[in-house]
């Protein structure tokens, strides 16, 4: 689960950072609701962008096996 909202460095950043190193799924929850922010992320190997706020059973349905 990733903010893009960090204190320190953007969470694009962090994603790159994290692909690198990891195939691991990566839910992006942000305030950002713009499409080219969401396809951006897609593009760069987000798994799930979600839109604050959300509920607690939509991220539960969003984690769950298929």
């Amino acid at each position: 689960m990733l903010d893009l909202g960090l204190p320190d460095m953007d969470g694009a950043d962090l994603l790159r950072m994290l692909r690198a190193a990891s195939r691991g799924p990566v839910i992006v929850a942000t305030a950002r609701d713009g499409k080219a922010d969401m396809v951006r992320l897609l593009d760069a190997g987000t798994d799930r962008y979600v839109v604050k706020p959300y509920s607690a059973a939509w991220l539960a349905a969003l984690v769950q096996p298929s």
